[in-house]
């Protein structure tokens, strides 16, 4: 792809004006390729003019969900595009809300703030379920990104995939599906919402798995996933334990590195 294509993320710009700096078949490109594709997905459905999923609907913006580090660094790009002190102001609201978790829950913080490297995956992960169906699924307080004038997402083209999919599509693997649990206040049948959304199907969600290993040698490991209020904090812990701003990747590599080459080294 030269620099005078069409961008890889569906934009209709030129790479050369939209993603430039990112290279191809990283990690990044992958991701946006893959949100590219759920889009054309939606694009080409009819959905019924009365379903809620639409702009200025911002319900599950108030859920309690994760998402991978690739996806947030997916998010910092896309925040320091618009400035370093428009960034700041956003770190500054999820350390406001991490303050308030501290002090109201302070054992799904304290779990937080565990140094869980090296732990497995798979057990960290349906312990972090358990502690997450413990409590209510949705949070009194809004993600980070959401503009509370606008009622809308401030990264709203660089979003992470739960928040292209969570009502707006369906899939027949999902506990929400399977259960036919309420996905929001508005929509309360998920088996019945499936009638009017499309399918993304599991493949879609093996590709984001996939985007998230870690390569030690022939083994591959999982990245652990944290709420997006989070990955603020622990962005600001590591990077001032180095003497770095805030808001500096942490994994650099995602935007050159090709997907199944990343090591723990290329984690800063």
């Amino acid at each position: 792809m030269g620099r005078n294509d069409n961008c890889f993320c569906g934009s209709g710009k030129k790479r050369k004006k939209c993603h430039s700096y990112i290279s191809e078949d990283s990690y990044i490109e992958s991701l946006y390729k893959l949100y590219h594709e759920i889009e054309i997905i939606k694009r080409d459905h009819q959905y019924p003019l009365e379903h809620p999923c639409k702009k200025g609907c911002h319900e599950c913006c108030y859920d309690f969900f994760s998402i991978t580090m690739l996806e947030f660094e997916a998010v910092l790009a896309s925040l320091k595009r618009n400035g370093m002190n428009y960034t700041r102001e956003i770190f500054n609201i999820a350390l406001e809300y991490n303050a308030f978790l501290e002090k109201n829950d302070p054992e799904l913080y304290n779990y937080f703030e565990r140094d869980l490297t090296g732990n497995d995956f798979e057990e960290e992960f349906y312990f972090q379920r358990r502690l997450y169906n413990d409590r209510p699924a949705r949070l009194s307080f809004p993600c980070p990104l959401l503009n509370k004038e606008s009622k809308s997402c401030s990264v709203y083209e660089d979003r992470p995939f739960i928040c292209r999919t969570h009502g707006n599509t369906f899939n027949t693997s999902t506990n929400l599906y399977k259960n036919n649990s309420p996905t929001c206040e508005y929509i309360v049948d998920s088996r019945d919402n499936a009638n009017y959304t499309p399918e993304v199907k599991d493949e879609f969600y093996t590709k984001m798995m996939e985007l998230n290993k870690l390569v030690q040698g022939e083994m591959r490991s999982f990245l652990l996933q944290y709420p997006i209020f989070y990955w603020f904090k622990l962005y600001k812990d590591k990077n001032e334990k180095y003497n770095r701003d805030m808001y500096e990747s942490l994994v650099p590599a995602y935007f050159y590195k090709k997907v199944d080459s990343l090591q723990p080294i290329d984690i800063r």
